[in-house]
């Protein structure tokens, strides 16, 4: 290589959910470099926690989202493999994997030696074949050779406005739904009620309390969430919990995902996510990893 040359743009990939991860994962393994921008502050999408303090003064950890998978995907097996071997993932009774000491933990791992930029959200896209550019939130702009859009299709079709995305593609990433999903974290004090000591845990609230948890403030969802699980005061119930936090997912359990793995949406632009690989029968995290390494292979060549 010349010495004097300019080096070789990174892949951009926007979202550090499974799909992301993978892509980069993927990419890294091709010696690929890659810069992964996430508007969270933590990597990982639904595959997240929150710890609140428990009775014993300590810190516990409750998943926000996915908290086990299904592994089908035979192409996926020494991956899953290694992550138990490393004591990331372990298999429950039921043959689910979940990972420890909570789902969070393998996001994290696979996040490691990237370039991540937490809490900056992609605003904008621009550019064309070999030099695409973002602008974030904070104001930086990033140009990559190619660009992977591993977010909910909702929002990576906002970013593809500016595009001139193909009306066929347009109305086929549109056609997929999401239900939305509202999980409420709770730990009780060792002089809790009995109707307090019920909170405690996580509880999942259904897609149709959590489309109405959507449209309301955090206080007045909180609240409201308190009583769909059956708190008749929630100001009264919260005296007895040490720490109660609601999670609202608005993009959650994929809908009737598009058959292919992926999407080339313009050339070095890729789609990819749980919304993918809808003819497997597999789960969304699998669904997930799957898609984000086809992105990658195809920027990369098989």
């Amino acid at each position: 290589m010349n010495p004097h040359s300019a080096p070789r743009l990174p892949v951009l990939i926007i979202g550090a959910g499974l799909s992301g991860l993978a892509a980069a994962r993927e990419l890294g393994s091709r010696n690929s470099s890659v810069v992964i921008f996430e508007k969270a502050r933590g990597v990982g999408g639904r595959l997240a926690s929150r710890r609140l303090t428990d009775r014993s003064g300590s810190e516990r950890s409750l998943d926000s989202g996915c908290t086990d998978f299904a592994a089908r995907a035979p192409e996926l097996g020494e991956f899953w493999s290694s992550e138990r071997e490393a004591r990331v993932l372990e298999s429950g009774e039921d043959g689910r994997l979940r990972a420890v000491p909570a789902m969070t933990a393998l996001p994290k791992k696979l996040a490691r030696g990237f370039d991540v930029r937490l809490g900056d959200r992609v605003l904008k896209l621009t550019g064309s074949a070999g030099a695409w550019t973002l602008s974030t939130e904070t104001g930086h702009t990033v140009t990559g050779r190619a660009v992977i859009l591993s977010c909910p299709l909702p929002q990576s079709l906002g970013l593809l406005e500016s595009l001139l995305l193909g009306a066929a593609d347009r109305t086929h990433l549109e056609s997929v739904r999401y239900l939305p999903e509202a999980v409420l974290l709770a730990t009780a004090s060792a002089q809790a009620t009995p109707e307090q000591a019920a909170l405690e845990g996580a509880h999942r609230l259904g897609a149709e309390t959590a489309e109405r948890l959507l449209a309301l403030d955090e206080e007045s969802a909180l609240h409201a969430a308190l009583r769909a699980r059956g708190a008749q005061d929630p100001q009264a119930a919260m005296s007895g919990l040490l720490g109660v936090r609601l999670q609202r997912w608005r993009y959650s359990q994929v809908v009737a995902p598009l058959p292919e793995s992926h999407l080339v949406v313009a050339p070095g632009v890729v789609v990819c996510g749980d919304a993918f690989l809808g003819d497997r029968g597999l789960e969304g995290v699998e669904r997930a990893v799957l898609s984000g390494q086809a992105a990658a292979r195809a920027l990369s060549g098989p």
